[in-house]
């Protein structure tokens, strides 16, 4: 493809993260695959991003550069970027992560070789204090590449254990645009609603090995607002009231049968368990958020009738 019309379009949404900046966007240019086009918008900083993202904007043609005045937030900012890009396929990126050497060459090829496969994903470290940690994001293997089908999905989830990220992921373009992009309402968990919606539609393969670095610092984005127990707890009710939206019946039947929103019972607890809408979720969410230390005696045999979670001595029986 020309420089006109690139394969794919990064997109990185940046405020305030100008210290960052040179090692996200020099670790995109040395990347052994260059059909892409880096698109960066500047959400209103105060530091000196603008002047950052401007002297490399000189060096290399690839790159597009969008300064904001005002301040909107990143998923409303990824949403203006995914709109300018001309990719056929898009990846965002964090503008204080940075992507390791052959990142996106192992995230294409397979894209490339198989045009049926439309989601890329990978492994990544979190970096914290100059350690790093490997997200395994639940998946051990010898195999570089698994190849998963939308119905192999829910088990993944489920009892795999899958767990979804942007930090090393590829996808077509289409997709985020037909499953509504990043939601702001969502906060830190912006784009899981549409990943999710990805995954339980299309093909994806999984490279097994470290493609990216996650940062993890005092004004990272997500762990900021994780740390907001208001902030959080707003974001988990926008997810709840989402999932209740008729278009989104499908998926909240995939996600009541996974248990993926297990975080959300965690936080809300007592509220969701008494509350019947919520009841048909509890078998799945038995398997990643074991509840029986919460509850008394009463409301143990209870649940057990309903088999929401196992008599202990059946299980110790069973092992």
């Amino acid at each position: 493809m020309s420089s006109a019309s690139p394969l794919l379009s990064i997109c990185i949404a940046n405020y305030n993260h100008a210290h960052y900046l040179p090692r996200a966007i020099d670790a995109i240019l040395s990347q052994s695959f260059q059909d892409y086009e880096l698109l960066i918008l500047d959400d209103g900083s105060t530091d000196h991003s603008k002047e950052c993202l401007k002297q490399y904007a000189k060096k290399d043609p690839r790159i597009r550069i969008f300064l904001k005045e005002d301040n909107k937030g990143v998923a409303i900012r990824t949403n203006e970027l995914i709109a300018e890009s001309r990719g056929l396929y898009l990846h965002t990126h964090g503008a204080d992560d940075y992507r390791l050497p052959g990142c996106l060459e192992a995230l294409m090829a397979p894209l490339l070789e198989n045009p049926d496969i439309e989601i890329a994903c990978g492994q990544f470290f979190c970096e914290e204090n100059g350690q790093r940690t490997l997200e395994t994001c639940g998946i051990s293997s010898k195999e570089e590449r698994l190849y998963f089908s939308p119905k192999q999905m829910p088990a993944m989830f489920r009892d795999a254990q899958f767990k979804m990220f942007s930090i090393a992921l590829i996808s077509k373009k289409n997709l985020y645009i037909k499953y509504g992009g990043y939601r702001k309402e969502f906060s830190y968990f912006d784009d899981w609603f549409v990943l999710h919606q990805m995954v339980f539609n299309h093909k994806m393969v999984f490279i097994t090995k470290p493609l990216s670095v996650f940062s993890i610092h005092n004004h990272n984005y997500s762990n900021t607002h994780r740390r907001n127990k208001v902030t959080r707890r707003a974001a988990y009710k926008a997810i709840l009231k989402a999932l209740d939206e008729p278009q989104h019946l499908s998926f909240r039947s995939h996600i009541r049968n996974t248990g993926l929103i297990w975080f959300i019972f965690q936080e809300f607890f007592w509220s969701m368990l008494l509350n019947p809408r919520y009841w048909s979720f509890w078998p799945a969410i038995q398997r990643k958020y074991p509840i029986q230390d919460k509850l008394k005696k009463s409301w143990r045999k209870k649940l057990m009738k309903l088999g929401w979670i196992k008599n202990q001595k059946e299980k110790t029986s069973q092992t």
